[in-house]
């Protein structure tokens, strides 16, 4: 299952539009990293959507691709991935890693959080640097 899994969160970073829904559980919880303008938990599909409208307004049209997908055992992965965009208000070019901790249960994704770090996410997923 672990496998199965890392591809899941693999096509998550690949999927556009709807594709991208249908790996999440309808009740999904989407968490930001602890910096984030905002921390409170997107619940459900339509969470997502205002957690995305929301990161879009402060980086317009921005691009997330994952760089490394770890396989933390049971129904967990950790994904680290950069983020390119620009600033709405300034213009200025955008370029970050960003970490996740993904939970799947029955191949769709019903958490996600964000992380500072690598090892931030990878100590949340019980693993090691």
């Amino acid at each position: 299952m672990s496998q199965e899994n890392v591809e899941i969160v693999r096509k998550l970073y690949e999927a556009r539009g709807s594709e991208f829904y249908e790996l999440l559980d309808p009740h999904v919880v989407w968490i930001n990293y602890a910096s984030a303008p905002e921390i409170k938990p997107f619940i459900g599909h339509e969470g997502v959507r205002e957690w995305a409208k929301g990161f879009r307004a402060t980086f317009g049209d921005y691009e997330i691709h994952a760089t490394e997908i770890i396989d933390a055992g049971g129904d967990q992965v950790v994904a680290v991935g950069r983020v390119t965009g620009a600033g709405t208000a300034s213009g200025v070019p955008v370029e970050r890693e960003v970490t996740s901790v993904y939970t799947l249960l029955n191949g769709r994704i019903v958490r996600g959080q964000g992380f500072g770090t690598r090892g931030e996410a990878l100590e949340a997923a019980g693993l090691q640097e």
